[in-house]
């Protein structure tokens, strides 16, 4: 059974991680060991996965939760440790494939991101998006630079400046995680890095790239002002549908899940008192679903 804890410090000190969340995840993990038969099921799926042979990703994590149950720790904490240190073999794929250690770095550091996440909205310093974390360790999501990518299949029939999409065709599909400004600038950044990685799946066309969120929803074009980071954001795209929800998106935005009292809801920021606003309205919160064509450095 091979002990992580050097490990887990320093790799957790290598993404800055706050220093509070690892003091407590080190003794999260401390905690785990003094159950044997947790401790044995969480390096057993380690091991698997070092060796390449853990095929049901979501069941280890059904274990990892019954275990944490049995040894008195939060799951979402197990989860994450789960998580962290599967990046050791992660890295090992990537130098296998010759992805620099700035991709491996920038797509790790989405545990960070989801690490905040669970802190923000439950307290606990751990993640509650195990399953999220699977493509980044099956080397088929990727950060690079602000954003993160992974190919995908077209959902829709699209033209767009004398180019044409059909519905399942390949795309990049992207993600926006919660890690800073949403700057015009690095967004560019992110898709000429990503035009470039993902580049063979398109020989003789331009890169096609899909973005599904509530970041383009099209009301905020009513209650965010022009200079908003989100509106240059939804700029960059053709959005061909939109949704409704019934707030399911909110928690990024609120990071509580009871909106019942709207008048109670966090109002810290300008984003946050425009959603406030519109709920107030009665209208509901929702997502859209875009695309664009970036060919030889230029967004199409």
């Amino acid at each position: 059974m091979t002990d992580y804890a050097l490990y887990l410090k320093d790799f957790m000190q290598w993404c800055e991680y706050p220093p509070e969340a690892v003091d407590s995840l080190m003794q999260d993990y401390d905690r785990l060991h003094t159950h044997a038969h947790a401790a044995r099921v969480f390096h057993s799926l380690v091991d698997l996965f070092d060796r390449d042979l853990l095929f049901n990703y979501t069941a280890a994590l059904e274990m990892l939760t019954a275990a944490a149950e049995a040894a008195g720790v939060p799951w979402q904490a197990v989860h994450l440790l789960f998580c962290l240190c599967l990046s050791r073999h992660t890295k090992e794929m990537y130098d296998a494939r010759n992805i620099g250690e700035d991709v491996f770095r920038m797509s790790m550091l989405d545990m960070r991101w989801k690490l905040m996440e669970c802190r923000k909205r439950f307290g606990i310093w751990g993640a509650i998006a195990g399953r999220w974390f699977e493509r980044f360790f099956r080397l088929t999501r990727f950060a690079l630079g602000r954003l993160q990518f992974e190919p995908d299949f077209a959902r829709h029939d699209v033209t767009l400046g004398g180019h044409t999409l059909q519905k399942g065709d390949v795309v990049i599909n992207m993600h926006i995680p919660s890690c800073g400004p949403l700057t015009r600038e690095a967004c560019l950044d992110s898709f000429r890095q990503a035009a470039a990685f993902f580049r063979e799946l398109f020989p003789g066309r331009p890169v096609a790239f899909m973005c599904s969120s509530w970041l383009l929803y099209p009301e905020h074009e009513v209650i965010l002002p022009e200079s908003s980071n989100i509106r240059g954001f939804m700029d960059f795209f053709h959005i061909v549908e939109t949704r409704t929800d019934n707030g399911g998106d909110l928690w990024r935005i609120f990071y509580v899940d009871d909106y019942s009292d709207l008048n109670a809801l966090p109002q810290g920021t300008s984003l946050q008192r425009a959603y406030v606003k519109l709920l107030q309205e009665g209208k509901p919160s929702g997502s859209g679903v875009g695309y664009f064509f970036w060919e030889d450095g230029v967004l199409l």
